[in-house]
Parts: structure tokens; C-alpha cells; sequence
């Protein structure tokens, strides 16, 4: 039996609407629903995760929003199962997003 696949998609607002702490810049959905699960926010501070009911997850970046990406996947996700084989060299954590 194959493992579930879950995804995770940053979908861009059409029309940036206010939040407390920020604009909000995107919407984040969980696998196949079309109930939003969160937003990004942007203000001069940086980019800020705040939760479906708008209270903040504690998660924050001021360098990119692709480095909030990377941990709100973490977040909802947690660190991706690997398995080694012999002398392999751990792989570099990736994340890919989809805009």
C-alpha cells in the first residue's frame, strides 16, 4: 500500500486584503480542500503566518517569503522521513513551492 501524498499550496490573493499585523499576500490550503488553513502576511517588518481563525502561529521571517514557506511546511508537515543506505551522505533538506 503506497503512503498517503499530502500537499500544501501557497495560493496567491487576487485582491490583498488587511489583517492585523499586515497584508495578507497569500492563502495556504491543505491537500485537496478548498477551505483556507492559514495566510501569509507582509507589512515593513517582514512576513508573518497567521492561522484560518487570524491568530498568529508564531511563525515569522524577516529575510524572504520563501524562507516562510520552508517552515510553515515544517510546521504542518514536520521533517521528512529519510532512509540511508550504507556510507550515503544525508541529503540537503529541500522544499519546493508552487506559485
Amino acid at each position: 500500500m503506497n503512503p498517503r501524498v499530502r500537499a500544501l499550496r501557497f495560493a496567491r490573493v487576487t485582491e490583498p486584503a488587511g489583517l492585523a499585523g499586515g497584508e495578507i499576500i497569500a492563502q495556504i490550503r491543505l491537500d485537496e480542500s478548498d477551505a483556507v488553513a492559514g495566510v501569509i502576511t507582509r507589512s515593513t517588518a517582514g512576513w508573518r503566518h497567521h492561522l484560518a481563525d487570524g491568530s498568529t502561529s508564531g511563525l515569522v521571517s524577516r529575510h524572504s517569503r520563501q524562507d516562510l514557506e520552508r517552515q510553515i511546511v515544517l510546521h504542518h508537515f514536520g521533517a521528512l522521513p529519510v532512509a540511508l543506505a550504507g556510507d550515503e551522505p544525508p541529503p540537503k533538506h529541500w522544499f519546493a513551492a508552487a506559485g
